[in-house]
């Protein structure tokens, strides 16, 4: 896996280079791997310490209900699904509807540069779902993104490229740091 795929990294390996002690960004590319090495390992203590990560992940994760309305979980920011497996032969046959739960806390907003997490699931008791998270061992499965937050803004650039044409299918980028997709409507 090379170094661009580390999502998890909270460390820049040229910021490193220029800001530290090694003042020496023009020293090659000798140690990189050392370097990088060092700051994945400290971005991994940091998950480890505070017992979270704060990157945005997508996974899917099974749960026991605990015969409740609430559902905790780690971390999440959003859910892509969520179903239920209510006979025990986990195949998760019952999907809940967005209408049937509650993200809580409330005010998290985990898409905001403000924000944090959500941390537990509450049904809803004017859903379809107002029993709420029946008791069981892996009867549950949420498909979503995981981590802290995922915030990310309108680099007010556009793509103006009188070349793009609708068989064009990929675009030169030189920093795509800022660079994100839109949805069309």
């Amino acid at each position: 896996m090379g170094r661009e795929a580390y999502r998890s990294l909270y460390g820049d390996l040229t910021k490193l280079k220029n800001d530290s002690l090694l003042k020496d960004p023009a020293g090659g590319a000798g140690d990189d791997d050392e370097l990088f090495q060092l700051l994945l390992s400290v971005s991994n203590w940091v998950d480890n310490y505070c017992n979270r990560h704060f990157y945005p992940r997508a996974d899917t994760l099974v749960f026991d209900g605990r015969g409740t309305v609430q559902l905790l979980v780690p971390d999440i920011i959003s859910i892509t699904t969520l179903k239920e497996d209510s006979n025990g032969d986990l195949t998760f046959n019952e999907t809940w509807a967005a209408s049937d739960y509650w993200f809580q806390p409330n005010n998290a907003a985990p898409t905001q540069h403000w924000g944090g997490p959500y941390t537990a699931l509450k049904a809803r008791s004017q859903g379809n779902k107002a029993d709420g998270f029946v008791t069981g061992e892996q009867n549950f499965q949420v498909i979503g993104v995981w981590g802290y937050s995922q915030y990310s803004e309108d680099s007010g650039t556009d793509l103006n490229d009188a070349s793009m044409n609708t068989t064009k299918n990929t675009v030169a980028v030189d920093d795509g740091r800022s660079l994100r997709s839109a949805k069309r409507p």
